[in-house]
């Protein structure tokens, strides 16, 4: 009897797979007929063309929301320079810009003065500078020139334009000032700054106002308000001239423009807040004989400019909204023009001097740093006061500087 073959446990002969069956249109219309539908086999060309157009949706719709987000930046900060343009015009013409203003009449004669005396201011500049001598000089002698000749070309200058006009350049230049400050050279310098600033003013105005009562018989507080008047350096030369021999790399490394700048901004300062004061004792007391109030106007004076001029330049610092820099200048100059004026129309001089030279300091100090808010700032940069100065400059050098040289030439008259 043959036993049974047993089968092997293991085989090692390996069939071949068949591959898997494709599916027909057949087995799809199977599966529609048993109600089921067919599964579609999954294509990487189509898959890759889904992913890229969903790459390209979300880059249209950040696209998108940056666009608005612009849009809406951009409106915020027309409105703001909108606001502050209309209070820096406020201040500077009056109540003619005020709601329910009066009406006024522009003097023909005063626009035709300031006019003149500007372009004469040019000529002369310009005669100066080719006798190698400083532009201001010639500025200076073609004022007087024009007060001087029969006709009387500038007599119809009415006095506040004057005035506005002085106002005007110096806020100009407390800014340019506090823009181009070196801050942290300025503070290693310490103690020593502080003397400089304070110091040989107040010295000048004591004895000045010491020899007044001697020579001129004079009362203590008159003789004060001459020697602050005497004391008072213009920072109209000195700042300019220091900004000279910093770009020319003198006394960089140590500090000294900036030193002899910041001296001669907060000279300014203390010289219009002592006179204020002391112009107060010489007249009377004003504000209802309030001794007290007399004698706390000048630090108040000084407080609310360094508030103003501080709250002015975070203002600025917000470079989400100022992102050009024809937006950055002109916010600048707009709000030290407001700050200057509307000192001047509630009796606060040196605090509105104090602003100017506090907005430009506080500008350029935020800008450099992205502050004070991060999220509305783009960034640390060192080119934006630089690029204000400018900017300022060009203003000074072919609007304020003639003006102002000329006006004050124009106030002298021979015969007197």
């Amino acid at each position: 009897r043959t036993p049974r073959a047993r089968a092997p446990m293991f085989s090692y002969v390996t069939q071949r797979r068949a591959p898997p069956k494709r599916a027909s249109l057949v087995d799809d219309d199977d599966a529609r007929a048993r109600g089921t539908d067919a599964a579609p086999m999954p294509s990487t060309s189509t898959t890759s063309v889904r992913a890229a157009s969903a790459v390209d949706d979300e880059h249209a719709r950040t696209t998108r929301d940056m666009a608005d987000r612009k849009r809406a930046l951009d409106r915020i900060s027309f409105v703001i320079m909108t606001c502050a343009l209309w209070a820096m015009l406020r201040f500077m013409c009056g109540e003619m810009l005020s709601p329910n203003g009066p009406a006024t009449t522009v003097s023909g004669g005063g626009v035709w003065a300031v006019t003149l005396i500007w372009a004469c201011a040019h000529i002369g500049g310009a005669v100066a500078v080719g006798c190698k001598l400083p532009s201001l000089i010639g500025m200076l002698v073609f004022g007087l020139v024009l007060r001087n000749v029969p006709g009387n070309l500038v007599d119809d200058l009415p006095e506040r334009w004057s005035s506005d006009i002085r106002a005007a350049g110096l806020s100009v230049i407390l800014m340019r000032s506090g823009l181009e400050l070196d801050l942290d050279a300025f503070k290693s310098i310490g103690w020593m700054a502080s003397r400089l600033t304070v110091m040989p003013g107040l010295t000048e105005a004591i004895a000045v106002g010491l020899f007044s009562m001697l020579v001129f018989n004079m009362g203590f507080p008159m003789g004060m308000c001459l020697g602050f008047i005497l004391g008072a350096v213009s920072p109209a030369v000195v700042v300019l001239g220091m900004f000279e021999l910093q770009s020319r790399g003198y006394g960089v490394t140590k500090g000294i423009p900036s030193l002899v700048v910041a001296a001669a901004s907060f000279d300014d300062v203390v010289a219009i807040t002592g006179y204020t004061i002391f112009k107060s004792f010489a007249l009377g007391a004003s504000h209802g004989g309030n001794m007290a109030w007399t004698v706390m106007h000048g630090p108040t004076d000084v407080v609310m400019g360094l508030v103003a001029g501080s709250c002015g330049g975070a203002l600025c610092g917000l470079t989400v909204l100022w992102d050009t820099r024809w937006k950055r200048s002109s916010i600048v100059f707009m709000l030290g023009m407001f700050f200057m004026f509307i000192g001047r129309s509630y009796g606060f001089n040196g605090g509105g001097a104090m602003a100017s030279l506090a907005l430009g300091i506080s500008a350029n100090k935020f800008w450099s740093t992205g502050k004070p808010i991060r999220k509305l700032s783009t960034g640390p940069s060192f080119d934006h006061a630089h690029g204000v100065e400018t900017d300022l400059a060009v203003l000074w050098r072919v609007g304020f500087q003639p003006l102002l040289f000329g006006v004050i030439g124009s106030a002298g008259e021979v015969e007197d």
